[in-house]
Order: C-alpha cells, then sequence, then structure tokens
C-alpha cells in the first residue's frame, strides 16, 4: 500500500476518536513539511492540553496539528 492511501485509511479509521476530543473540528490527509503524506487535524487553538491529546503519528504516518479557528456551516 502506497503511503498516501496508508495515510487515507488511519484518518478515515482514526476520525471517530480524534473528532471526540474537545477542541478539533476537522480531520484529513496533506502533505507534511517534507513532501510527505500526513494526517492534519483542525484544531480551534492549539493548546498543551491539545498537543497531549493527539498522537505524533498513526503508526508511520506523521499527524500535523493546524489551528483553523471555528468552522461554521453555512
Amino acid at each position: 500500500m502506497d503511503r498516501r492511501h496508508h495515510a487515507v485509511t488511519l484518518s478515515t479509521h482514526g476520525r471517530d476518536a480524534l473528532m471526540a476530543l474537545s477542541g478539533v473540528v476537522s480531520v484529513g490527509v496533506g502533505v507534511g513539511p517534507e513532501g510527505e503524506p500526513a494526517v492534519i487535524v483542525g484544531v480551534r487553538n492549539v493548546s498543551a492540553a491539545i498537543r497531549d491529546a493527539i498522537p505524533e503519528c498513526l503508526e508511520d504516518i506523521p499527524v500535523i496539528l493546524r489551528e483553523v479557528g471555528e468552522i461554521s456551516g453555512r
């Protein structure tokens, strides 16, 4: 399985647990700082508590926190 597909699989399987954490507003797949596939977790505010709650990696795929603020539908 290629790394992008693996990242998609991990984000899909981990989405419910990550979204259940206070402050998490989105979970998806993107590109890390070195061009590698990564699980991107959007949070209202990056805090020490949210950093402690979210793993640095899911298996061998890095997890990147992005502060995105509040997301609302129109």
